[in-house]
């Protein structure tokens, strides 16, 4: 496992549990567009260093990353855009 690998691991860690304490937090971390665009650049940074990976690290890191990238940020995104839109 070289460090690319570890770090798209932690990266998927951090995603993971910024995303979780959002969800179960009554207070707001922080707003509504800087927790999208949040969870959207880590998982994002997180997928590019698990393609730079060669090893078995790099299967779980693209689609560890690419759910939380779905779930937490993209989802949210559309949500908030079409909110604003109509």
């Amino acid at each position: 496992m070289n460090k690319y690998g570890v770090f798209s691991v932690v990266l998927f860690i951090i995603a993971t549990l910024v995303y979780l304490t959002s969800i179960f937090v009554s207070d707001k971390l922080f707003p509504d567009p800087v927790l999208i665009l949040l969870t959207i650049i880590v998982p994002f940074i997180g997928i590019l260093c698990a393609l730079k990976d060669t090893n078995k690290t790099r299967a779980f890191g693209v689609v560890a990353n690419s759910l939380v990238l779905i779930f937490s940020g993209i989802i949210p995104a559309l949500v908030t855009l079409f909110k604003t839109l109509f």
